[in-house]
């Protein structure tokens, strides 16, 4: 901000700016945090963000489908066989299911009570330099907290498997979304093709 008060008025929001911003906290966390889970959704929100479209909406759903017809062996609704080594990765997740236990969400009232009861001196300071939309934190917050979990359970499973296994799972959900989605919408499948990277 360059001694600023006001963020909206004095922050850099120069795509140049924005990426040397987000490489360094994306550089901070992989260095400073041991929790693969919490990186992978780290990366799973930044998409989120950047993504966040019908397209996105679409390759979403799709995976989730996919994940869906192999955790129940729908074999008539894939286009691959499941290996035997893959039957054995399913085996591992049964237990965890497709879904997670996810804490309560909060609702848009609770955050903003929450956010204006807040006396540190960090959201003090927050407050301060967004006090032209003062609700923009709020909506951030709850916009990442209340949507896109769904694919939480993505993660459990990863952490449940072992490297290979997860690896040759996400290989055998590429290639499914590939043919499920390439010829409806590309954009769908660029997007799907996004969210099997990062997870």
């Amino acid at each position: 901000m360059s001694g600023g008060e006001d963020y909206f008025d004095d922050v850099d929001f120069s795509k140049k700016q924005i990426d040397i911003i987000e490489n360094k906290f994306i550089s901070e966390l992989e260095n400073n945090i041991n929790d693969k889970a919490a990186i992978s959704k780290v990366y799973i929100l930044k998409n989120i963000i950047d993504n966040e479209n019908e397209y996105r909406r679409t390759a979403e759903n799709t995976l989730i489908s996919i994940c869906a017809h192999i955790y129940w062996l729908n074999t008539s609704n894939l286009t691959q066989a499941i290996s035997d080594s893959l039957l054995n990765t399913i085996e591992k997740v049964e237990s965890l299911g497709l879904t997670t236990t996810t804490p309560p969400q909060l609702d848009w009232s609770t955050i903003k009570d929450i956010w204006n009861d807040s006396e540190t001196p960090w959201d003090g300071y927050l407050k301060k330099i967004t006090s032209e939309v003062p609700d923009s934190l709020c909506s951030a917050f709850n916009f990442l907290t209340n949507n896109d979990t769904q694919l939480d359970f993505l993660i459990q499973w990863k952490e449940h498997l072992s490297e290979n296994e997860f690896s040759e799972l996400k290989t055998f959900l590429a290639v499914e979304g590939e043919q499920e989605l390439k010829d409806i919408s590309s954009k769908a499948f660029e997007e799907y093709k996004k969210i099997i990277t990062l997870i």
